[in-house]
């Protein structure tokens, strides 16, 4: 079809399926979409929790490790934590 000016005019029908298809292959992607940015987003989750679950383990080692090392010298331990104590107070005053 060719109106007045000379372009191809489609007739309203078409137009409207055409805009149709369009809303419904945008809300397919934008579903699409979102379960994606879903699926990201639990994986990360649970990276999240296996890395603090590690480091929260990796912590209690230490930790009872610095307490062994603490019950096996006592006063070394006192010590150093009064010699460290001292720098910091040192370097609080300046």
């Amino acid at each position: 079809m060719h109106n007045d000016n000379g372009f191809n005019s489609k007739p309203t029908h078409e137009l409207s399926d055409t805009a149709n298809q369009l809303l419904e292959d945008g809300k397919e992607k934008l579903h699409d979409a979102k379960d994606k940015a879903q699926e990201m987003f639990d994986e990360g989750m649970k990276k999240a929790c296996d890395m603090h679950q590690h480091l929260n383990d990796y912590m209690q080692d230490n930790l009872e490790c610095m307490i062994k090392k603490v019950q096996e010298k006592p006063l070394a331990s006192i010590l150093i934590a009064g010699g460290v104590g001292f720098m910091l107070a040192s370097m609080i005053r300046k």
